[in-house]
């Protein structure tokens, strides 16, 4: 059988679940939390769209696309983009969360190639998504990869 409450319900002592659970609506948590497994993050996958400062499609005959990928969803993910010609200072890369949150969030970074290790960037996030600025160009055919973390 099953168990259905239908108001607000306490509990004081110790209590174990064995099997999923799923909280349908938001979650408030007032203490320390210990997660013995792994941290797994879900979600829609969000946009990737080279900006200004990845430059232009390289033209002649071996040409370099510019493009920029994610793997990952609104909070956790790899990044990954490829610099054209006439690289410029300024905004490399947006991602654009498949869902807003309610204030501008951190992100983290972490380089994934000795080519990102030696880029100077920094982020800028805004409730819909971040965008990561580089400090100089970068060489054509140049690919920048990053992991993401996103928390509020």
């Amino acid at each position: 059988g099953g168990l259905s409450v239908g108001g607000t319900a306490e509990f004081h002592g110790s209590s174990f679940f064995y099997k999923l659970v799923t909280f349908v609506e938001k979650t408030v948590f007032k203490n320390d939390i210990t997660l013995a497994g792994h941290i797994l993050t879900g979600g829609q996958a969000p946009v990737a769209q080279a900006l200004a400062a990845a430059g232009t499609p390289a033209t002649g005959s071996d040409p370099v696309a510019v493009i920029a990928t994610v793997d990952g969803n609104d909070n956790s993910g790899q990044l990954e983009v490829r610099v054209g010609e006439n690289s410029t200072s300024g905004e490399l890369v947006s991602v654009i969360f498949s869902k807003a949150y309610a204030k501008a969030p951190r992100v983290f970074l972490t380089p994934l190639n000795s080519e990102t290790s030696q880029a100077k960037y920094f982020v800028e996030s805004t409730t819909d998504g971040f965008k990561i600025l580089v400090v100089d160009a970068q060489a054509a055919g140049t690919t920048l990869k990053f992991n993401y973390w996103v928390v509020q």
